[in-house]
Parts: structure tokens; C-alpha cells; sequence
């Protein structure tokens, strides 16, 4: 989408259109499903010349029509025009890898899960081969940085770390005891099967995308990662948090990387 549609910052586009932000969302939400009807069902299975006007109208209605254009720090840009001079990032560049035991590694497959703002979707993903690869390709990643603005701090656990209990519980099970979070305890090994058991079984969810932005030791010597996450700086690491190996390993459902952070053999098995 950011390739095929650009960006803009959201000064330009804040999607508040009016009042609460929780307000938009549950009358949208509410109103979006309404208007999706025909397209899901109609008696002659046919669709009507001005649905997707119809629907746009209801996104635009709450959320404000997306500009043409937009002024940003004194230029006008379009939003492929802000993607390309500004972002400056290129979406060819980068590759999501997934890794389930329900599709041929090494190819192209379909990540089953609901959009978070809609119905059940398939999203096409870069097959990713058996999940141990996933660890050698992140850290790959993180280590070349491309090099330089690689983070290598030390952890001291604290209440913002993310490690798993000795075996991964189900979501209704209750926290594990506090002790957990205040120093190294033993972590389970995460499996194939492990994880595609926790996907098929929605303890694995598709909920949140987080950037990792470096690697972290504890006072063990273990290897965390270090993870800026979207919910402002009120934590203790003031937006950052760490998660264990095992805990990416076994809650991960998909990851994008640069090209350029991919083994060539990976990249030959996958034909890019």
C-alpha cells in the first residue's frame, strides 16, 4: 500500500475528523460493516455501479477526505511524491517471511488472518522457510545494522522485558509469579509445531507490528532484543522494551526485512 499509494505525515491526514478518536472508530467501524452488505451479499450477485463510492463516502465522512496535496515544512508534495523525496524508502526493497508447517517452505503462501478493520484476509507473504532461519536472518540484520546505527546495550530485567514462562501457556492462563521479571529464568525451545499450535489455536494473533532495533545482553550474557514500540515513552525504558529470543521466536507471526539483511541462498530458493 505505501508503494502503490505513498505517504504523508499526519499533520497532512490525521483521521480525526471529529471528536474522540474511540468514538470514530466504533461509529465507523459500525456503519463500514453496514455498507459492506451488498458487496458480501446481493440477490443477483451482482454489485451496484456506485458501492465503492458508497463506501468511500462513509471512510470519508468520519475520517476526513485524504488530500491531493499537502504542505510540508514550506513544499507541496502529493503522497507519492512525499513517499519518494521524503521517506525515501523503497517498497521493493523489503520482504516479509513467515514460518508455519502448513504450507512448502521456500514459497509463496497466504498468511491466514482477520485484518484488524475488517473481515478474514489473506496476505500474500514470502514464504519463509523452518523457523530457526527466522533467528539467523534477524540477527543477521540487526548485526550489519547496515552496521552502524545498530543498538548493543545491557538489560537488567525489569517490568518492560518479555520473556516466556518455562512452557507456553495458553492466553486465559493466569501471569507467571513476579519473580519472572526481576532476573534470568529458564526459557522453553520453541519449536515448528509449537508455534503453529499457538496460531491455530488464536494464542498466536496477528495484533501489533513492533520495529527491532537491536540486541541487548542481560547479566547472564543472554541475548535480548531491543524493541521500540507505539505506545509514547511512559514505560520504564521510555518507549523501548526487550523481549528473549524465545518470546520473537514463538510469538512472531511475520517479519519484514531489507533485502539487503537476506542470505543470497535464501534469496535464490525464494526466485528473487
Amino acid at each position: 500500500m505505501y508503494g502503490k499509494y505513498g505517504a504523508m505525515p499526519e499533520e497532512a491526514y490525521t483521521g480525526l475528523n471529529f471528536e474522540r478518536r474511540e468514538r470514530i472508530r466504533r461509529d465507523a467501524g459500525r456503519v463500514e460493516r453496514h455498507a459492506r452488505c451488498p458487496v458480501k451479499a446481493t440477490n443477483d450477485g451482482k454489485l451496484t455501479p456506485v458501492w465503492r463510492n458508497a463506501f468511500n463516502g462513509v471512510l470519508d465522512a468520519y475520517l476526513g477526505e485524504v488530500p491531493e496535496e499537502f504542505t510540508y515544512n514550506g513544499k507541496t508534495y502529493t503522497p507519492k511524491g512525499f513517499a519518494d523525496n521524503v521517506v525515501k524508502l523503497k517498497a521493493d526493497d523489503y520482504v516479509e517471511f513467515i514460518s508455519g508447517t502448513d504450507a512448502p517452505y521456500y514459497t509463496r503462501t497466504t498468511l491466514m488472518v482477520p485484518g484488524q478493520l475488517g473481515p478474514a484476509t489473506g496476505i500474500q507473504r514470502a514464504g519463509g522457510g523452518p523457523h530457526r532461519h527466522h533467528r539467523q536472518r534477524l540477527a543477521r540484520r540487526l548485526h550489519r545494522g547496515l552496521g552502524r546505527r545498530c543498538q548493543r546495550t545491557h538489560l537488567h530485567l525489569g517490568r518492560t522485558a518479555w520473556p516466556l514462562p518455562p512452557w507456553p501457556m495458553p492466553r486465559s492462563s493466569p501471569r507467571p509469579n513476579a519473580d519472572f521479571f526481576k532476573s534470568p529464568q529458564p526459557e522453553p525451545v520453541i519449536t515448528a509445531e509449537m508455534r503453529q499450535n499457538a496460531f491455530d489455536n488464536y494464542g498466536t494473533t496477528d495484533d501489533h507490528g513492533m520495529q527491532l532495533t537491536g540486541i541487548a545482553q542481560d547479566q547472564n550474557g543472554t541475548e535480548w532484543y531491543v524493541v521500540k514500540n507505539s505506545w509514547g515513552d511512559s514505560n520504564d525504558y521510555k518507549g523501548y522494551l526487550y523481549m528473549s529470543k524465545p518470546f520473537v521466536q514463538y510469538k512472531t507471526t511475520a517479519f519484514m526485512v531489507n533485502k539487503k539483511g537476506v542470505p543470497n541462498g535464501v534469496m535464490k530458493k525464494l526466485g528473487m
